[in-house]
């Protein structure tokens, strides 16, 4: 009952199957409507553009433009498109995938929406080498999406984490456009500089700047999803110095310039 069937692509829509893993960019309109419904197979969505009400069995989520859907096997969901041309970048998993590799058919998160910046900014990375079509995109999407299951997978390990963790995350993601510091950080949280700076790897799976930086990345897709708002204006609310130094910061983590992924929307 997988729904990612286009009848009509249109645009710079597509599809593609790379040996197990079907890459859709899809447009839906406003009014559109998907009833109670699952997926044969899990899939990872970026809400390029737009939005919907994705309900759940426990669970319901305003999914707008730069959020990270979660879809589980056979997991019964509805969606309701709201906005004017919603447009999506889905990436659906088949069994022979994660056969071909040896990993569990499966993937662990507590909410089927991912507010993991790493995740995003993978995906982003990902829809470049469909856009760019580069004659390596499978090589370096299946690399990318390995590591995107192996953070999705390593998330139950938080679940034994000291409270900190979960107190220094919520942190960084208020107040990511701030000009933030190690010292302000330990004095927030009441934890010792030294004690964040030795565990902050092993729980963040990265550095507390690059953290920062995708944090950053992530949220400024939203605001290139609106022509209105000018990419030196996002910059600046993201917490980048200025409108280069935002531009390398997304090519380098994405290879798309802010500017290249608006006109991709």
């Amino acid at each position: 009952m997988a729904i990612y069937k286009i009848e009509n692509l249109r645009g710079n829509d597509f599809q593609e199957n790379l040996d197990g893993l079907i890459v859709t960019r899809s447009s839906y309109h406003p009014g559109y409507n998907l009833n109670w419904h699952y997926h044969d197979n899990p899939s990872l969505t970026l809400n390029l553009k737009g939005g919907t009400i994705d309900q759940r069995k426990n669970e319901v989520r305003t999914i707008v433009a730069g959020d990270l859907v979660l879809h589980r096997p056979e997991e019964w969901h509805k969606n309701s498109f709201f906005a004017k041309d919603s447009r999506h970048f889905c990436i659906e998993f088949e069994p022979k995938w994660f056969k071909r590799f040896g990993i569990p058919y499966s993937f662990d998160s507590r909410s089927f929406c991912i507010t993991d910046p790493n995740l995003k900014v993978k995906m982003v990375a990902i829809l470049s080498e469909f856009v760019n079509s580069y004659e390596t995109k499978q090589l370096n999407t299946e690399i990318l999406l390995l590591d995107c299951i192996a953070n999705l997978n390593g998330q139950k390990i938080s679940n034994h984490a000291p409270d900190w963790i979960g107190s220094l995350r919520e942190l960084l993601h208020d107040e990511y456009n701030s000009d933030l510091s190690l010292t302000y950080l330990s004095k927030r949280i009441n934890v010792h500089p030294v004690t964040i700076s030795k565990y902050f790897t092993r729980y963040f799976k990265t550095t507390l700047g690059d953290y920062i930086r995708r944090i950053r990345i992530s949220k400024s897709l939203s605001y290139l999803s609106n022509r209105s708002i000018a990419i030196n204006t996002i910059a600046i609310d993201t917490g980048f110095v200025d409108n280069a130094h935002y531009t390398r910061t997304f090519k380098r983590y994405t290879g798309l310039t802010p500017s290249a992924y608006r006109q991709f929307l």
